[in-house]
C-alpha cells in the first residue's frame, strides 16, 4: 500500500517523474521508468555491502498506509463491509470504462486477436508457465490474511468451499477482463 500512496501522489505532477531523466549519465543509457523505479524510487545502492540512504518519503508513506488500515480495522467487521462496497465495485467500473475506451480505439480488434491466440514456441516457454503460477497464486493470496480473519466471523453453516470456488473464478475473470482492456 505504501508504494501505491507514492505512485498515486507523484502521478499529480506534472510531467511525471519517471517521464524524464534528471540529467544523470545512466539515465540515458537505461528506460527512464526502469532508472526512476531502481535509482530514485528504491535509491538501489551500487552494493549489498552498501545500506544506502534513509527515504523519509517512504516512510510518511506507510505511516499513511498504516493509520488508514487502523482507521478501517478498528472500526469492526460492520464498517469493513461498507468500505468493501466501494473498493470491491470500483475497480471493476473502472475497467469497464477502459474496456469500452480501448475498444474505440483504433487497431482494438488487432489486440484482442493478439490476446486471443498466442505464439505457439511462447507457450512452451516454460518461465512463462513459472510466470502465469506466480501471478495466480499473488492475486489469490493477496488478500488471504484477510480472508482468514473475516472467516472468523462468518455462521459454521456458510458454505465455504462454495465461497472459494466462487473467489477463484472471479479472480481469474478478473485477470481475462485485464487482459482485454490491457490488449
Amino acid at each position: 500500500i505504501m508504494w501505491i500512496i507514492r505512485y498515486l501522489f507523484e502521478s499529480f505532477v506534472n510531467p511525471l517523474p519517471w517521464s524524464e531523466c534528471q540529467s544523470d549519465h545512466i539515465c540515458c543509457l537505461e528506460d527512464k521508468t526502469q532508472y526512476y523505479w531502481y535509482y530514485e524510487h528504491l535509491r538501489l545502492s551500487g552494493d549489498i555491502r552498501e545500506l544506502g540512504s534513509f527515504n523519509p518519503t517512504l516512510v510518511v508513506c506507510l505511516i499513511i498506509a498504516w493509520v488508514t488500515i487502523f482507521i478501517c480495522i478498528s472500526r469492526g467487521i460492520k464498517s469493513s463491509g461498507k468500505v468493501v462496497y466501494f473498493s470491491a465495485t470500483a475497480p471493476y467500473v473502472v475497467l469497464i470504462i477502459l474496456l469500452f475506451r480501448g475498444a474505440t480505439l483504433d487497431g482494438a480488434k488487432d489486440g484482442i486477436i493478439y490476446f486471443l491466440q498466442p505464439e505457439a514456441k511462447k507457450l512452451l516457454d516454460l518461465s512463462l508457465w513459472s510466470d502465469a503460477a506466480s501471478q495466480i497464486f499473488y492475486s489469490l493470496g493477496i488478500g488471504f490474511g484477510a480472508i482468514v480473519s473475516f472467516a472468523s466471523f462468518t455462521k459454521n453453516c456458510d458454505n465455504v468451499i462454495r465461497d472459494s470456488i466462487i473467489i477463484t473464478i472471479v479472480n481469474c475473470s478478473t485477470s481475462v477482463l485485464g487482459g482485454f482492456v490491457i490488449f
